[in-house]
């Protein structure tokens, strides 16, 4: 128990820099908007962040208020990397290492939401029925009852919400059939054709282990260990 709550308060920490890069992005769009200054294409990319190094004001004033801006962000979002990489490196190690991997089985489950749904809810065994877990996430429809009227309500949104956020947001995955796109069809030629590349390659090659194997056995001290370990 004492492990599982100090992984859940680590655990937490990763929604809050979440939360911090959202502001640090708010707080850079507020200056933007200030100075009518709008980026036409896609936001927070790569072209965008490009777009934002280059941006120059006529005060250094308002040239070193910007710039502090765009430093918090990239602060921010490297904090998030890291906290999200120690959470995982953490599970590895621990006992809840199969439960990770079996849960990112499911569609829209990454490292990050596995990890924080170990955290928040620990044992899954402790509910006796799938009703049990919905009503734990906050999910289960509710009702108002007043003598013989029955009215049903919304969900209860009456569990952990953490753990019902991220519940929400991976199932936003199940809205489209699962496939494999054109984008990975290509990744997947590729990958096969430099492997096949790789392992004809390894064969031409004079010094592969499988003839220094065979080299090694045909030798009196390669036969003798053979002999002595078989």
């Amino acid at each position: 128990m004492g492990s599982r709550l100090s992984f859940k308060i680590h655990s937490r920490r990763q929604p809050l820099a979440v939360a911090d890069v959202r502001r640090a992005r708010i707080r850079i769009q507020a200056l933007l908007l200030r100075y009518d200054l709008f980026y036409e294409g896609k936001a927070w990319s790569y072209r965008h962040r490009m777009w934002l190094c280059n941006r120059r004001f006529d005060h250094p004033a308002q040239q070193i208020a910007f710039q502090t801006y765009p430093n918090a962000l990239e602060y921010e979002a490297m904090r998030k990397v890291k906290l999200e990489k120690q959470v995982e490196g953490v599970l590895d190690g621990s006992r809840w290492a199969t439960l990770l991997r079996s849960l990112q089985a499911l569609k829209g489950v990454g490292s990050v939401v596995a990890a924080t749904l170990i955290a928040e809810i620990g044992d899954f065994t402790r509910f006796a029925h799938p009703r049990q877990l919905v009503a734990y996430f906050g999910l289960a429809p509710g009702e108002h009852s007043s003598g013989g009227c029955v009215r049903p309500r919304g969900i209860t949104k009456a569990g952990n919400a953490l753990a019902c956020t991220v519940v929400c947001e991976a199932a936003w995955n199940y809205r489209t059939t699962p496939k494999v796109g054109q984008w990975m069809k290509q990744l997947r030629n590729r990958l096969h054709a430099q492997a096949l590349d790789g392992f004809h390659r390894f064969l031409e090659d004079g010094r592969s282990p499988i003839r220094e194997l065979a080299h090694w056995s045909a030798t009196d001290e390669g036969s003798h260990e053979m002999l002595d370990r078989w």
